[in-house]
């Protein structure tokens, strides 16, 4: 609830100031992605989001296509294209994140730094139970990065290991069997 709560009112109202009605919540949501993680091509954008590559792919170009990602060609292989903030894409997704930051600050500036701490390791628990009453959760991604979070919850809590680095540390190839095993 907490997450909707700021997605809804405060993300929303930050987003449009920032530019109107030029983006929709998904493609702010790509930009933030490729500000705080190291997403550097498709297939890494298709794993952290959940999607096919034919949806990650369609993302994307319309992000190139209003000047704010870059694409380049690999220069050790150049079958291999890597995306990035183009100069304009790294300014907005910034100041996105620094006004949500003074916004959130403003928010639970209340709070004690103890207090916050003590939040979240109780909601990455109560996380980690629900994970593991659905079985095993290999194969997911909790998307971490975009959460202010160093370490991967999966990775850490969890001792599994999340999709989306199982996918960087095969070079951005997907394994041969779904992220299920099947």
């Amino acid at each position: 609830m907490l997450s909707l709560a700021i997605q809804e009112t405060v993300e929303s109202k930050l987003q449009t100031e920032l530019a109107g009605d030029r983006l929709s919540r998904s493609q702010w949501k790509l930009l933030e992605i490729f500000t705080t993680t190291t997403v550097g091509n498709v297939t890494e954008v298709a794993a952290y989001l959940g999607v096919s590559t034919a949806a990650a792919s369609k993302a994307v170009d319309r992000l190139v296509r209003l000047n704010l990602l870059e694409r380049t060609i690999d220069t050790l292989d150049r079958r291999h294209v890597r995306l990035s903030l183009s100069p304009e894409g790294e300014r907005l997704a910034r100041a996105f994140l620094d006004g949500l930051h003074v916004r959130l600050q403003g928010l639970l500036g209340e709070s004690g730094a103890s207090d916050l701490a003590e939040i979240r390791c109780l909601l990455d628990q109560l996380t980690a139970r629900v994970l593991n009453a659905v079985g095993n959760p290999s194969g997911i991604c909790l998307q971490c990065g975009l959460n202010a979070r160093e370490a991967c919850l999966v990775d850490e809590i969890l001792r599994r290991d999340c999709f989306f680095h199982v996918l960087q540390r095969n070079n951005g190839a997907r394994a041969r069997t779904s992220p299920d095993g099947a």
